[in-house]
């Protein structure tokens, strides 16, 4: 996914799910546009009802004591979104690694695309210890993966 000049195409094999939302006035800032940091309750609200959708409710890794930590957050703005735009947030998963995986987002204003994103995160412990994904839900969340993980993320230690 290019997420830098916004010619961003979501991939033909990506397995997605689409929230959509209406831009609330509180969540606009100074210049009568999106603050920046509102952007990533976005995305959060699409990754959690991706995985809800291609693998398990959010909450049964929470009742197991686990979650998936942001380690790397990356956004590119496209265009600004105003009060009350509607807007659509499409997520995928990119990749699954031992601990970790990464999530793209495609966010629309009808067919203007107005940034695109990626998260990367690591499967911790109620203590925010690291650990590995449960080999079950790895290989479940490995069938939606778009890509392999990079081997340059070795995680031999955990």
């Amino acid at each position: 996914m290019n997420t830098e000049n916004g010619t961003n195409t979501i991939p033909q094999n990506a397995h997605t799910t689409s929230v959509d939302l209406v831009v609330p006035f509180s969540d606009i800032d100074g210049m009568n546009i999106v603050h920046h940091a509102n952007y990533a309750c976005y995305l959060e609200r699409a990754r959690v009802a991706w995985i809800e959708a291609h693998d398990q409710p959010y909450q049964v890794y929470i009742a197991q004591g686990n979650h998936f930590a942001v380690s790397h957050l990356e956004m590119h703005y496209h265009q600004p979104a105003r009060f009350a735009d509607k807007l659509c947030v499409t997520a995928w998963l990119q990749w699954v690694h031992g601990a970790s995986l990464q999530i793209a987002y495609a966010l629309h204003r009808n067919e203007t695309l107005l940034l695109t994103a990626i998260t990367q995160h690591v499967f911790v412990d109620q203590n925010g210890k690291p650990r590995r994904i449960p080999k079950d839900r790895r290989e479940s969340l490995i069938r939606f993966a778009t890509e392999t993980a990079p081997t340059e993320q070795c995680e031999r230690s955990l």
